[in-house]
């Protein structure tokens, strides 16, 4: 089982009156918020025999499975009961920016994105919802560290040369560049005004499922959080993005702005995407492709 975080929804979405049920192409997780105000997360399916505790209900000691009354309490063990005591399989939580992430996988946990750009005291977040994209997590992965595309796709021409780096004991790949904007829509016409023409970007993908992209354009940074959970032949795509508080009246504006131009770039990014088929033989020609071809094939290999 791949070691990543994902991206559930919004904090607010998870009460202790309703039950949410999560689905990743290897697991399917319910979530609940305890009597302490946790977020719980468990296998959805009933350590006793197998019934979904999505179907179940809640009450102040725990979650209720649907079809013996068996209740699981927030350690994961079950109450006494005439069919015995049962563990249910527990996953690690956290809540962030305003939203609530699940940890699927074993032990060691990996390495949780952190912003720099933007002080935490002074963030404030709003989410997307979640994107269905007829394309791989590998074709995603590929293109969002692609330096090529920019120009032709993004109408933005690289300054000077970028960088990338793969931290394999970290699973975190990087990605570093600025940019000068030479297209003429709207979206570009207002990036290149706030930014007075050059963008700092950097991004970083943490075992291919979450992205932490920073973009700097002098005076006003932007920070947003990529969430993918992939299926065989498409990916949900969810997000956070996260901007600086300023006075009350700026903050609504500024949040729908940055909102604007994220997702004018982010749909051009996904659309040629669709019904991609990567091509691993000519990844590893490129010497620069090389470097994600091998985080590709190591992220394979866990």
């Amino acid at each position: 089982m791949k070691e990543v975080w994902y991206l559930v929804g919004e904090s607010n979405e998870i009460t202790k009156s309703e039950i949410v049920s999560f689905l990743t192409d290897k697991q399917e997780i319910v979530l609940f918020r305890n009597s302490e105000n946790e977020v719980i997360a468990f296998d959805a399916h009933c350590s006793h025999l197998g019934a979904n505790l999505k179907s179940g209900r809640l009450s102040t000691e725990g979650i209720i499975c649907p079809l013996h009354q068996i209740c699981f309490q927030s350690n994961g063990k079950s109450k006494p009961s005439p069919f015995g005591q049962y563990e249910q399989k527990k996953f690690k939580t956290k809540e962030r920016f305003g939203s609530v992430f699940v940890y699927i996988g074993e032990e060691p946990e990996p390495v949780f994105p952190d912003f720099s750009l933007i002080p935490e005291n002074k963030q404030m977040f709003e989410t997307f919802r979640t994107q269905k994209v007829m394309a791989t997590q590998d074709a995603i992965l590929v293109n969002a560290f692609d330096p090529y595309h920019l120009e032709f796709v993004h109408k933005r021409k690289l300054m000077g040369s970028p960088t990338l780096h793969w931290d394999k004991k970290n699973r975190i790949l990087e990605f570093l560049y600025t940019s000068q904007v030479i297209g003429y829509k709207l979206s570009d016409c207002i990036m290149k005004w706030i930014s007075k023409n050059q963008i700092q970007v950097r991004i970083r993908s943490f075992n291919g499922h979450l992205f932490a992209i920073e973009s700097d354009l002098g005076k006003v940074k932007s920070q947003l959080l990529l969430s993918l959970n992939p299926f065989p032949t498409y990916t949900l795509v969810s997000g956070i993005l996260v901007q600086k508080k300023t006075f009350p009246v700026f903050n609504f504006l500024r949040m729908k702005l940055a909102g604007f131009l994220f997702r004018r770039f982010l749909l051009a990014d996904l659309k040629p995407l669709e019904g991609m088929k990567l091509q691993m033989d000519h990844l590893k020609q490129d010497s620069y492709f090389r470097v994600i071809a091998d985080c590709l094939e190591s992220m394979k290999k866990e």
